[in-house]
């Protein structure tokens, strides 16, 4: 009986030794597995770090050739622009104010776009700016929006250069400013500019109105489409002056306009351009129309 149970136990002392061995030698199998995956796991992070620094250079190194291209191109057409603003704006009609000098133009010369400023952008290595042009004489009307103080530096500054690049008695002024009575533009008096009071607006329609029918008449007679075509075509200074009429308002003048009145000046809007006759709108909303007309947003001080 003593025997049987010494050989159980020898056994069994057999079997656990047996068995710590085969769980000494799973534990180091694993042990090792864990090692091996953490040296892959730092290889791995090793390598995405790596990666991503290599990246990132190679981001930066596009980003930065895309902005010596843009800078590059950027200045090769802002020089193109303003090449382009100096040949469509001579002289007077463009130049800083701190270079400004009216310049009377020859007889063969066309009306050249106005300058009211510059137009900021910025390329991306810095704020760069363009000469701000628009079109008046023989070409559009001017319906600004905005500040009513700026507006009117705006209008003031057009009526400059507009007188600067014409001859003597070549355009007209009219101005109609129920609020001011004229005294945003008091300083073009000299020149003759015709100012029309509170009550003159009506009259003042009519008259532009029947000027346009007398040169639509009289002057083109069918034979040119506009004023300008007709200048362009013969010798000799041009037949009819130009008429530039600054309507200042604000939105209650504006809307005390009858319908009589209102009538007028769509008239006016619709065939005041191809007969000299040009707007310049601060306060009242032009009707939508297929003559060129050019709205202007100027910023608040």
């Amino acid at each position: 009986m003593g025997s049987h149970r010494n050989a159980l136990v020898a056994v069994v002392r057999q079997e656990l030794a047996e068995a710590r061995g085969t769980a000494r030698a799973v534990l180091a199998a694993a042990e090792s597995a864990r090692n091996e995956t953490l040296r892959r796991k730092q290889l791995i992070r090793e390598a995405y770090s790596a990666c991503l620094a290599h990246l990132g250079e190679a981001r930066e190194a596009a980003r930065q050739d895309i902005l010596r291209r843009t800078g590059t191109e950027a200045g090769s057409l802002t020089r193109s622009v303003e090449s382009l603003a100096a040949r469509a704006a001579p002289g007077a009609a463009g130049t800083a104010w701190r270079y400004w000098t009216p310049a009377e133009p020859d007889r063969v010369t066309r009306p050249a776009l106005l300058r009211i400023g510059t137009i900021g952008y910025d390329p991306g290595d810095g704020e760069r700016r363009l000469p701000a042009l628009v079109p008046l004489l023989d070409h559009a009307h001017i319906n600004l929006v905005g500040d009513a103080a700026t507006a009117d530096g705006v209008i003031s500054g057009l009526l400059l250069r507009a007188l600067g690049t014409t001859r003597p008695g070549d355009v007209q002024l009219t101005v109609y400013d129920p609020e001011r009575l004229g005294g945003s533009l008091a300083a073009f008096a000299p020149l003759g500019l015709s100012f029309v009071g509170p009550g003159g607006l009506s009259a003042m329609l009519d008259e532009l109105v029947e000027y346009i029918c007398r040169v639509n008449e009289s002057v083109l007679a069918g034979e040119y489409a506009t004023l300008g075509d007709l200048t362009a075509a013969r010798t000799g200074p041009r037949p009819e002056p130009w008429h530039v009429v600054v309507l200042l308002a604000d939105p209650a003048s504006a809307a005390e306009l009858t319908t009589a009145q209102r009538a007028q000046l769509d008239r006016i809007v619709r065939t005041g351009v191809a007969c000299g006759v040009h707007l310049m709108v601060r306060g009242f909303d032009l009707a939508p129309h297929p003559t060129p007309s050019v709205s202007v947003c100027v910023p608040r001080e």
